[in-house]
């Protein structure tokens, strides 16, 4: 699990927005969505549902790993 991939999620999580976060971090959203599926595929689950182009919303699992990624 890396450092960036973490980030990477805390900041899509926060922001609730793929295209928000990569401005944040001056990324392409298109380098978030492959950290963001690199670090679920690490886990072996999914942390946020997609609802449609713009809406996300955290999965159970993506609430609890939120929490660790901001401690």
């Amino acid at each position: 699990m890396e450092w960036r991939h973490i980030l990477a999620f805390y900041h899509v999580a926060k922001l609730g927005s793929f295209t928000k976060a990569a401005e944040v971090l001056f990324k392409t959203q298109s380098a978030l969505t492959q950290q963001i599926k690199a670090l679920e595929d690490e886990l072996g689950f999914p942390l946020l549902e997609r609802i449609g182009k713009k809406k996300l919303k955290l999965t159970q699992a993506g609430e609890k790993f939120f929490v660790f990624a901001e401690e």
